[in-house]
Protein backbone atom coordinates (compact mmCIF):
# COMPACT_ATOMS: atom_id res chain seq x y z
CA UNK A 1 0.00 0.00 0.00
CA UNK A 2 0.99 3.64 -0.41
CA UNK A 3 0.34 6.74 1.68
CA UNK A 4 -3.01 8.39 1.20
CA UNK A 5 -3.15 10.51 -1.94
CA UNK A 6 -5.39 11.82 -4.67
CA UNK A 7 -9.08 12.05 -3.73
CA UNK A 8 -8.60 12.01 0.03
CA UNK A 9 -5.58 14.30 0.15
CA UNK A 10 -7.59 17.42 -0.57
CA UNK A 11 -9.25 16.97 2.80
CA UNK A 12 -5.87 17.23 4.45
CA UNK A 13 -4.85 20.77 3.57
CA UNK A 14 -4.84 21.65 7.24
CA UNK A 15 -5.61 19.42 10.19
CA UNK A 16 -5.79 20.73 13.72
CA UNK A 17 -6.47 18.80 16.87
CA UNK A 18 -9.16 19.69 19.34
CA UNK A 19 -6.63 20.64 21.99
CA UNK A 20 -9.15 22.19 24.35
CA UNK A 21 -11.07 18.93 24.67
CA UNK A 22 -10.25 18.32 28.33
CA UNK A 23 -10.79 21.83 29.67
CA UNK A 24 -13.86 22.90 27.69
CA UNK A 25 -16.24 22.22 30.56
CA UNK A 26 -14.44 24.51 32.99
CA UNK A 27 -13.34 27.27 30.69
CA UNK A 28 -16.85 28.60 30.28
CA UNK A 29 -16.83 29.75 33.89
CA UNK A 30 -13.90 32.11 33.33
CA UNK A 31 -14.30 35.73 32.21
CA UNK A 32 -13.52 36.40 28.54
CA UNK A 33 -10.93 38.98 27.56
CA UNK A 34 -12.02 41.76 25.15
CA UNK A 35 -10.08 40.12 22.31
CA UNK A 36 -11.66 36.72 22.90
CA UNK A 37 -15.13 38.25 23.28
CA UNK A 38 -14.78 40.12 19.99
CA UNK A 39 -13.48 37.06 18.16
CA UNK A 40 -16.19 34.84 19.60
CA UNK A 41 -18.91 37.26 18.49
CA UNK A 42 -17.48 37.24 14.97
CA UNK A 43 -17.31 33.44 14.90
CA UNK A 44 -20.89 33.15 16.15
CA UNK A 45 -22.04 35.45 13.36
CA UNK A 46 -20.53 33.01 10.84
CA UNK A 47 -23.01 30.24 11.67
CA UNK A 48 -25.77 30.12 9.05
CA UNK A 49 -29.27 28.71 9.51
CA UNK A 50 -28.25 25.43 7.85
CA UNK A 51 -25.23 25.08 10.18
CA UNK A 52 -22.57 25.95 7.62
CA UNK A 53 -20.09 28.80 8.16
CA UNK A 54 -20.30 31.88 5.95
CA UNK A 55 -16.58 32.10 5.09
CA UNK A 56 -15.68 28.40 5.06
CA UNK A 57 -15.35 28.44 1.27
CA UNK A 58 -12.41 30.87 1.38
CA UNK A 59 -10.67 29.28 4.37
CA UNK A 60 -7.24 27.66 4.34
CA UNK A 61 -9.02 24.52 5.61
CA UNK A 62 -11.86 22.39 4.33
CA UNK A 63 -15.50 22.91 5.24
CA UNK A 64 -15.61 20.10 7.80
CA UNK A 65 -12.34 21.18 9.38
CA UNK A 66 -13.79 24.69 9.76
CA UNK A 67 -17.00 23.39 11.28
CA UNK A 68 -15.31 20.96 13.66
CA UNK A 69 -12.85 23.54 15.01
CA UNK A 70 -15.65 26.10 15.38
CA UNK A 71 -17.71 23.51 17.29
CA UNK A 72 -14.83 22.89 19.69
CA UNK A 73 -14.37 26.62 20.29
CA UNK A 74 -18.08 27.18 20.87
CA UNK A 75 -18.12 24.31 23.35
CA UNK A 76 -15.09 25.76 25.12
CA UNK A 77 -16.18 29.40 25.27
CA UNK A 78 -19.98 29.51 25.04
CA UNK A 79 -22.48 26.97 23.69
CA UNK A 80 -22.38 24.55 20.77
CA UNK A 81 -25.17 25.35 18.23
CA UNK A 82 -27.31 22.32 17.41
CA UNK A 83 -27.48 23.17 13.70
CA UNK A 84 -23.67 23.17 13.51
CA UNK A 85 -23.57 19.71 15.08
CA UNK A 86 -26.25 18.54 12.64
CA UNK A 87 -24.25 19.54 9.58
CA UNK A 88 -21.08 17.92 10.98
CA UNK A 89 -22.98 14.70 11.65
CA UNK A 90 -24.32 14.66 8.08
CA UNK A 91 -20.83 14.66 6.48
CA UNK A 92 -20.50 11.75 4.01
CA UNK A 93 -16.72 11.77 3.42
CA UNK A 94 -15.25 9.03 5.59
CA UNK A 95 -11.47 9.46 5.55
CA UNK A 96 -9.94 8.79 8.96
CA UNK A 97 -9.52 12.43 9.98
CA UNK A 98 -13.11 13.26 9.07
CA UNK A 99 -14.43 10.21 10.86
CA UNK A 100 -12.46 11.14 13.98
CA UNK A 101 -13.62 14.77 13.84
CA UNK A 102 -17.24 13.68 13.60
CA UNK A 103 -16.83 11.42 16.65
CA UNK A 104 -15.31 14.25 18.69
CA UNK A 105 -17.95 16.78 17.62
CA UNK A 106 -20.86 14.43 18.33
CA UNK A 107 -19.40 13.59 21.74
CA UNK A 108 -19.04 17.28 22.60
CA UNK A 109 -22.71 17.75 21.74
CA UNK A 110 -23.72 14.81 23.94
CA UNK A 111 -24.79 12.64 21.01
CA UNK A 112 -24.17 8.96 20.38
CA UNK A 113 -21.07 8.26 18.29
CA UNK A 114 -20.75 4.54 18.97
CA UNK A 115 -21.49 3.49 15.36
CA UNK A 116 -18.71 5.73 14.06
CA UNK A 117 -16.32 4.42 16.72
CA UNK A 118 -16.96 0.88 15.48
CA UNK A 119 -16.18 1.90 11.90
CA UNK A 120 -12.99 3.68 12.99
CA UNK A 121 -11.77 0.74 15.11
CA UNK A 122 -12.08 -1.59 12.10
CA UNK A 123 -9.52 0.50 10.20
CA UNK A 124 -6.59 -0.28 12.49
CA UNK A 125 -3.68 -1.83 10.62
CA UNK A 126 -1.65 -4.83 11.86
CA UNK A 127 1.17 -2.48 12.92
CA UNK A 128 -1.26 -0.77 15.32
CA UNK A 129 -1.49 2.45 13.35
CA UNK A 130 -4.16 4.02 11.16
CA UNK A 131 -3.95 5.28 7.59
CA UNK A 132 -5.97 7.87 5.71
CA UNK A 133 -8.63 5.31 4.84
CA UNK A 134 -9.27 1.54 4.83
CA UNK A 135 -6.25 -0.31 3.47
CA UNK A 136 -3.88 2.66 3.48
CA UNK A 137 -0.49 2.56 5.18
CA UNK A 138 -0.33 3.85 8.74
CA UNK A 139 0.92 7.34 9.47
CA UNK A 140 1.38 9.30 12.69
CA UNK A 141 -1.24 11.95 11.94
CA UNK A 142 -4.19 9.64 11.27
CA UNK A 143 -3.16 7.41 14.17
CA UNK A 144 -3.19 10.43 16.48
CA UNK A 145 -6.61 11.45 15.21
CA UNK A 146 -7.99 7.96 15.88
CA UNK A 147 -6.62 8.02 19.44
CA UNK A 148 -8.13 11.46 20.07
CA UNK A 149 -11.52 10.25 18.86
CA UNK A 150 -11.40 7.12 21.04
CA UNK A 151 -10.55 9.21 24.10
CA UNK A 152 -13.29 11.75 23.47
CA UNK A 153 -15.89 8.97 23.26
CA UNK A 154 -14.39 6.93 26.15
CA UNK A 155 -14.36 4.06 23.69
CA UNK A 156 -13.11 0.54 24.34
CA UNK A 157 -10.54 0.24 21.57
CA UNK A 158 -7.08 -1.32 20.91
CA UNK A 159 -5.16 1.64 22.31
CA UNK A 160 -1.83 0.05 23.24
CA UNK A 161 -0.95 -1.02 19.67
CA UNK A 162 -1.78 2.48 18.37
CA UNK A 163 0.38 4.14 21.03
CA UNK A 164 3.12 1.64 20.27
CA UNK A 165 2.98 2.62 16.62
CA UNK A 166 3.44 6.31 17.57
CA UNK A 167 6.43 5.44 19.74
CA UNK A 168 8.08 3.67 16.80
CA UNK A 169 7.21 6.46 14.35
CA UNK A 170 9.00 9.23 16.26
CA UNK A 171 12.11 10.61 14.56
CA UNK A 172 15.43 11.00 16.38
CA UNK A 173 14.86 14.77 16.76
CA UNK A 174 11.50 14.12 18.49
CA UNK A 175 9.34 15.09 15.52
CA UNK A 176 6.56 13.26 13.72
CA UNK A 177 5.78 13.45 10.02
CA UNK A 178 2.89 12.69 7.69
CA UNK A 179 2.42 13.00 3.92
CA UNK A 180 2.13 16.61 2.66
CA UNK A 181 1.87 18.05 6.20
CA UNK A 182 4.25 20.34 8.10
CA UNK A 183 6.16 18.45 10.77
CA UNK A 184 5.26 21.09 13.37
CA UNK A 185 1.55 20.52 12.79
CA UNK A 186 1.83 16.73 12.80
CA UNK A 187 4.04 16.69 15.90
CA UNK A 188 1.69 19.02 17.76
CA UNK A 189 -1.32 16.81 17.06
CA UNK A 190 0.56 13.67 18.11
CA UNK A 191 1.61 15.38 21.37
CA UNK A 192 -2.01 16.03 22.21
CA UNK A 193 -2.94 12.41 21.48
CA UNK A 194 -0.09 11.25 23.71
CA UNK A 195 -1.08 13.72 26.40
CA UNK A 196 -4.59 12.41 26.90
CA UNK A 197 -3.17 8.93 27.57
CA UNK A 198 -0.10 9.97 29.57
CA UNK A 199 -1.35 8.99 33.03
CA UNK A 200 -2.83 5.69 31.79
CA UNK A 201 -0.12 4.43 29.45
CA UNK A 202 3.02 6.35 30.42
CA UNK A 203 3.59 8.16 27.14
CA UNK A 204 5.66 10.90 28.79
CA UNK A 205 8.94 9.73 27.21
CA UNK A 206 7.66 10.46 23.69
CA UNK A 207 6.19 13.78 24.85
CA UNK A 208 9.49 14.82 26.44
CA UNK A 209 11.22 14.30 23.09
CA UNK A 210 8.52 15.99 21.00
CA UNK A 211 8.11 19.19 23.06
CA UNK A 212 11.77 20.29 22.69
CA UNK A 213 11.41 19.77 18.94
CA UNK A 214 8.37 22.07 18.84
CA UNK A 215 10.20 24.68 20.92
CA UNK A 216 13.16 24.52 18.55
CA UNK A 217 10.90 25.49 15.65
CA UNK A 218 9.88 28.82 17.21
CA UNK A 219 11.03 32.10 15.77
CA UNK A 220 12.99 34.48 18.06
CA UNK A 221 9.64 36.15 18.85
CA UNK A 222 8.31 32.75 20.08
CA UNK A 223 5.78 32.16 17.33
CA UNK A 224 5.63 29.49 14.66
CA UNK A 225 6.12 30.35 10.95
CA UNK A 226 4.42 33.77 11.38
CA UNK A 227 1.14 31.86 11.17
CA UNK A 228 -1.75 32.34 13.61
CA UNK A 229 -3.16 28.84 13.06
CA UNK A 230 0.24 27.10 13.35
CA UNK A 231 1.21 29.20 16.38
CA UNK A 232 -2.09 28.36 18.07
CA UNK A 233 -1.64 24.67 17.25
CA UNK A 234 1.91 24.38 18.56
CA UNK A 235 1.20 26.46 21.66
CA UNK A 236 -1.78 24.36 22.70
CA UNK A 237 0.38 21.24 22.32
CA UNK A 238 3.24 22.44 24.54
CA UNK A 239 1.18 24.48 27.04
CA UNK A 240 1.04 21.85 29.77
CA UNK A 241 4.71 20.89 29.49
CA UNK A 242 6.49 24.26 29.74
CA UNK A 243 6.34 27.11 32.29
CA UNK A 244 3.51 29.53 31.58
CA UNK A 245 5.89 32.43 31.02
CA UNK A 246 7.41 33.79 28.89
CA UNK A 247 5.76 31.69 26.16
CA UNK A 248 2.17 32.59 27.08
CA UNK A 249 2.76 36.34 26.92
CA UNK A 250 4.68 36.07 23.65
CA UNK A 251 1.93 34.00 22.01
CA UNK A 252 -0.78 36.28 23.33
CA UNK A 253 0.99 39.41 22.05
CA UNK A 254 1.51 37.87 18.62
CA UNK A 255 -2.07 36.66 18.22
CA UNK A 256 -3.56 39.96 19.37
CA UNK A 257 -1.34 41.80 16.89
CA UNK A 258 -2.75 39.67 14.06
CA UNK A 259 -6.41 40.00 15.02
CA UNK A 260 -8.62 42.06 12.68
CA UNK A 261 -10.82 44.81 14.09
CA UNK A 262 -13.97 42.75 13.61
CA UNK A 263 -12.38 39.93 15.66
CA UNK A 264 -11.22 37.37 13.08
CA UNK A 265 -7.80 36.06 12.04
CA UNK A 266 -6.31 35.34 8.60
CA UNK A 267 -8.66 37.62 6.67
CA UNK A 268 -11.92 36.33 8.08
CA UNK A 269 -11.02 32.65 8.29
CA UNK A 270 -13.30 30.70 10.71
CA UNK A 271 -10.73 27.93 11.02
CA UNK A 272 -7.83 30.15 12.09
CA UNK A 273 -10.13 32.24 14.26
CA UNK A 274 -11.42 29.21 16.17
CA UNK A 275 -7.89 28.02 16.89
CA UNK A 276 -6.55 31.46 17.84
CA UNK A 277 -9.42 32.03 20.27
CA UNK A 278 -8.68 28.81 22.14
CA UNK A 279 -4.96 29.55 22.27
CA UNK A 280 -5.61 33.05 23.60
CA UNK A 281 -7.84 31.65 26.31
CA UNK A 282 -5.29 29.00 27.19
CA UNK A 283 -2.54 31.62 27.55
CA UNK A 284 -4.19 32.72 30.79
CA UNK A 285 -4.53 29.17 32.19
CA UNK A 286 -1.95 27.51 34.43
CA UNK A 287 -0.26 24.43 32.90
CA UNK A 288 -1.62 21.07 34.04
CA UNK A 289 0.95 18.38 33.34
CA UNK A 290 -1.10 15.17 32.90
CA UNK A 291 1.57 13.04 34.58
CA UNK A 292 1.36 15.08 37.79
CA UNK A 293 -1.39 14.81 40.39
CA UNK A 294 -3.78 17.26 42.06
CA UNK A 295 -5.15 17.17 45.63
CA UNK A 296 -8.05 19.41 46.61
CA UNK A 297 -10.68 19.68 49.31
CA UNK A 298 -13.02 21.94 51.28
CA UNK A 299 -12.83 22.65 55.00
CA UNK A 300 -15.95 23.48 57.03
CA UNK A 301 -16.89 24.14 60.64
CA UNK A 302 -18.05 20.83 62.08
CA UNK A 303 -20.83 22.50 64.06
CA UNK A 304 -22.28 24.96 61.57
CA UNK A 305 -21.20 23.53 58.22
CA UNK A 306 -19.89 26.94 57.14
CA UNK A 307 -16.69 27.10 55.07
CA UNK A 308 -13.63 27.94 57.16
CA UNK A 309 -11.24 30.61 55.94
CA UNK A 310 -7.69 30.91 57.23
CA UNK A 311 -7.05 27.18 57.63
CA UNK A 312 -3.38 26.34 57.00
CA UNK A 313 -3.14 23.31 54.70
CA UNK A 314 0.27 21.58 54.62
CA UNK A 315 1.12 18.68 52.29
CA UNK A 316 4.31 16.62 52.67
CA UNK A 317 5.53 13.84 50.41
CA UNK A 318 7.58 13.29 47.23
CA UNK A 319 6.63 16.87 46.34
CA UNK A 320 6.55 19.47 49.14
CA UNK A 321 4.47 22.44 47.93
CA UNK A 322 4.22 25.66 49.93
CA UNK A 323 1.49 25.62 52.61
CA UNK A 324 -1.81 27.15 51.58
CA UNK A 325 -4.36 29.25 53.44
CA UNK A 326 -7.95 28.39 52.61
CA UNK A 327 -10.26 30.92 50.97
CA UNK A 328 -13.98 30.10 51.09
CA UNK A 329 -12.82 26.87 52.68
CA UNK A 330 -11.01 25.61 49.57
CA UNK A 331 -7.45 24.38 49.10
CA UNK A 332 -5.74 22.80 46.09
CA UNK A 333 -2.24 21.45 45.53
CA UNK A 334 -1.11 20.87 41.93
CA UNK A 335 1.84 19.37 40.07
CA UNK A 336 2.43 16.55 42.56
CA UNK A 337 4.61 13.53 41.89
CA UNK A 338 3.09 10.12 42.58
CA UNK A 339 3.58 8.65 46.04
CA UNK A 340 2.46 8.74 49.67
CA UNK A 341 1.50 12.12 51.17
CA UNK A 342 0.63 13.50 54.60
CA UNK A 343 -1.94 16.31 54.77
CA UNK A 344 -2.39 18.50 57.85
CA UNK A 345 -5.06 21.14 58.39
CA UNK A 346 -4.69 23.59 61.27
CA UNK A 347 -6.54 26.65 62.54
CA UNK A 348 -6.29 28.46 65.86
CA UNK A 349 -8.92 27.32 68.40
CA UNK A 350 -9.74 24.25 66.25
CA UNK A 351 -8.50 20.69 66.47
CA UNK A 352 -6.01 19.81 63.72
CA UNK A 353 -6.77 17.21 61.06
CA UNK A 354 -4.03 14.88 59.81
CA UNK A 355 -4.47 12.25 57.11
CA UNK A 356 -2.28 10.17 54.81
CA UNK A 357 -3.07 9.17 51.25
CA UNK A 358 -1.49 7.49 48.23
CA UNK A 359 -1.54 9.46 44.97
CA UNK A 360 -0.97 7.95 41.52
CA UNK A 361 0.40 9.69 38.43
CA UNK A 362 -2.09 12.03 36.80
CA UNK A 363 -4.69 11.52 39.54
CA UNK A 364 -7.02 14.28 40.75
CA UNK A 365 -7.78 13.36 44.35
CA UNK A 366 -10.97 14.96 45.66
CA UNK A 367 -10.91 14.81 49.45
CA UNK A 368 -14.42 16.22 49.65
CA UNK A 369 -15.66 18.10 52.73
CA UNK A 370 -13.41 17.98 55.81
CA UNK A 371 -14.92 19.05 59.14
CA UNK A 372 -12.90 20.83 61.83
CA UNK A 373 -14.22 21.15 65.39
CA UNK A 374 -13.47 23.82 67.98
CA UNK A 375 -11.35 22.67 70.90
CA UNK A 376 -12.63 22.61 74.47
CA UNK A 377 -11.77 25.81 76.34
CA UNK A 378 -11.54 27.94 73.19
CA UNK A 379 -11.15 31.62 74.10
CA UNK A 380 -12.60 33.22 70.98
CA UNK A 381 -16.09 33.49 69.55
CA UNK A 382 -17.79 32.94 66.23
CA UNK A 383 -20.05 35.36 64.37
CA UNK A 384 -22.27 33.92 61.70
CA UNK A 385 -25.39 34.99 59.87
CA UNK A 386 -27.16 35.63 56.59
CA UNK A 387 -27.23 38.74 54.41
CA UNK A 388 -30.43 39.47 52.50
CA UNK A 389 -31.64 42.17 50.16
CA UNK A 390 -34.14 44.17 52.22
CA UNK A 391 -36.31 44.92 49.17
CA UNK A 392 -36.64 41.33 47.92
CA UNK A 393 -35.65 39.37 51.03
CA UNK A 394 -33.41 37.27 48.76
CA UNK A 395 -29.96 36.15 49.98
CA UNK A 396 -27.08 38.27 48.70
CA UNK A 397 -23.86 36.44 47.79
CA UNK A 398 -20.30 37.75 47.64
CA UNK A 399 -20.92 40.38 50.34
CA UNK A 400 -17.85 41.33 52.37
CA UNK A 401 -18.66 41.09 56.08
CA UNK A 402 -15.86 42.49 58.25
CA UNK A 403 -15.22 43.16 61.93
CA UNK A 404 -13.39 46.14 63.35
CA UNK A 405 -10.63 43.72 64.38
CA UNK A 406 -9.68 43.04 60.76
CA UNK A 407 -11.41 39.68 60.40
CA UNK A 408 -13.69 39.18 57.42
CA UNK A 409 -15.58 36.68 55.29
CA UNK A 410 -17.55 36.65 52.05
CA UNK A 411 -21.12 35.41 51.98
CA UNK A 412 -21.77 32.31 49.92
CA UNK A 413 -24.45 31.84 47.28
CA UNK A 414 -27.11 31.48 49.97
CA UNK A 415 -26.08 34.71 51.71
CA UNK A 416 -24.50 32.89 54.67
CA UNK A 417 -21.21 33.83 56.27
CA UNK A 418 -19.14 32.88 59.29
CA UNK A 419 -16.23 34.66 60.99
CA UNK A 420 -14.27 32.54 63.44
CA UNK A 421 -11.76 33.32 66.19
CA UNK A 422 -13.30 36.70 67.03
CA UNK A 423 -11.66 37.97 70.25
CA UNK A 424 -13.92 38.83 73.22
CA UNK A 425 -14.98 42.44 73.61
CA UNK A 426 -16.93 45.08 71.73
CA UNK A 427 -17.09 44.51 67.98
CA UNK A 428 -18.53 46.28 64.96
CA UNK A 429 -19.62 44.25 61.94
CA UNK A 430 -20.00 45.92 58.55
CA UNK A 431 -21.46 44.45 55.35
CA UNK A 432 -20.47 45.94 51.99
CA UNK A 433 -20.95 45.19 48.32
CA UNK A 434 -20.78 47.25 45.15
CA UNK A 435 -24.24 48.53 44.22
CA UNK A 436 -25.46 48.49 47.82
CA UNK A 437 -25.10 50.98 50.63
CA UNK A 438 -23.00 49.72 53.54
CA UNK A 439 -24.77 48.39 56.60
CA UNK A 440 -23.29 48.01 60.08
CA UNK A 441 -24.09 47.07 63.67
CA UNK A 442 -22.13 46.71 66.89
CA UNK A 443 -22.30 44.40 69.86
CA UNK A 444 -20.07 42.52 72.26
CA UNK A 445 -18.68 39.07 72.84
CA UNK A 446 -18.47 38.33 76.55
CA UNK A 447 -15.39 36.82 78.18
CA UNK A 448 -17.32 33.88 79.55
CA UNK A 449 -16.51 30.29 80.50
CA UNK A 450 -17.77 28.44 77.48
CA UNK A 451 -17.42 28.51 73.75
CA UNK A 452 -20.95 28.77 72.45
CA UNK A 453 -20.62 30.83 69.22
CA UNK A 454 -22.70 33.88 68.55
CA UNK A 455 -25.24 33.41 65.80
CA UNK A 456 -26.65 36.41 64.01
CA UNK A 457 -29.73 35.44 62.07
CA UNK A 458 -29.88 37.94 59.28
CA UNK A 459 -28.61 41.21 57.92
CA UNK A 460 -31.14 43.05 55.75
CA UNK A 461 -29.33 45.09 53.23
CA UNK A 462 -30.42 47.16 50.21
CA UNK A 463 -29.28 49.63 47.57
CA UNK A 464 -29.57 53.35 48.38
CA UNK A 465 -31.55 52.89 51.60
CA UNK A 466 -30.11 50.07 53.70
CA UNK A 467 -31.03 48.41 56.92
CA UNK A 468 -29.09 45.91 58.89
CA UNK A 469 -30.76 43.50 61.33
CA UNK A 470 -28.78 41.30 63.62
CA UNK A 471 -30.26 39.20 66.40
CA UNK A 472 -28.53 36.94 68.85
CA UNK A 473 -29.54 33.32 68.32
CA UNK A 474 -30.70 31.27 71.27
CA UNK A 475 -30.26 27.58 71.54
CA UNK A 476 -31.70 25.50 74.38
CA UNK A 477 -29.77 22.72 76.08
CA UNK A 478 -30.97 19.88 78.20
CA UNK A 479 -28.99 20.79 81.33
CA UNK A 480 -27.71 23.97 82.98
CA UNK A 481 -29.24 26.99 84.66
CA UNK A 482 -30.82 29.90 82.85
CA UNK A 483 -28.33 32.50 81.59
CA UNK A 484 -28.65 35.92 83.22
CA UNK A 485 -27.78 37.66 79.96
CA UNK A 486 -30.24 36.15 77.49
CA UNK A 487 -32.56 33.98 79.54
CA UNK A 488 -31.68 30.81 77.63
CA UNK A 489 -30.46 27.52 79.05
CA UNK A 490 -26.89 26.46 78.22
CA UNK A 491 -25.11 23.22 79.00
CA UNK A 492 -22.78 23.13 82.00
CA UNK A 493 -19.15 23.90 81.37
CA UNK A 494 -19.67 25.43 77.88
CA UNK A 495 -18.12 28.86 77.25
CA UNK A 496 -20.71 31.41 76.26
CA UNK A 497 -20.36 34.41 73.93
CA UNK A 498 -23.11 36.94 73.21
CA UNK A 499 -23.51 39.52 70.49
CA UNK A 500 -26.08 42.04 71.68
CA UNK A 501 -29.16 42.14 69.55
CA UNK A 502 -29.63 45.33 67.56
CA UNK A 503 -33.23 45.90 66.62
CA UNK A 504 -32.52 47.92 63.52
CA UNK A 505 -29.96 50.27 61.99
CA UNK A 506 -30.85 52.81 59.30
CA UNK A 507 -28.00 54.24 57.22
CA UNK A 508 -28.34 57.34 55.08
CA UNK A 509 -25.61 59.63 53.85
CA UNK A 510 -23.15 57.91 56.18
CA UNK A 511 -25.04 59.12 59.31
CA UNK A 512 -26.13 56.24 61.52
CA UNK A 513 -28.81 56.43 64.17
CA UNK A 514 -30.73 53.86 66.13
CA UNK A 515 -34.40 53.23 65.46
Amino acid sequence: MVPLSGHLARFGRVCLCLFGLLWAATAQTQALSPEVSRGLSWLQSQVQLDGTLANEGTSIATALQNRAEAAQTFKTLSALPANLTDVIASETEDNTEYLARRIVSLTLAGRDASALVTVLSARQNPDGGFGGGPGYDSNALDTAWALIAFKSANAIAPLSPALGYLASAQASDGSYSAPVRPNVETTAIVVFALRVYASQFGTIAEIQRAVPYLLSQQSPAQQWSDSPFLTATAYEAIHDFVPLEPTASAVKTYLISRQATEGSWDNGDPFSTALALRALRLSGTAPANPTLAIVRGRVVDGQSGFALDGVIATLKGPTNPAPQTTSTGLFEFRDLLAGAYNLQLSLSQYGAITTTTQISAGQTLELGVLQMSRVQGATTGTVRGTVRDSATNQPVGNVLVATNGGLSALTDGTGNYQIVNVPPGTITVQASKSGYANAAASGSIATARAERPVRSRSHHYRYGHSRFRQRAARRSARYGKRCDHCGSHHGRGRPLFHLRSQRRVHLAQRIAHWI
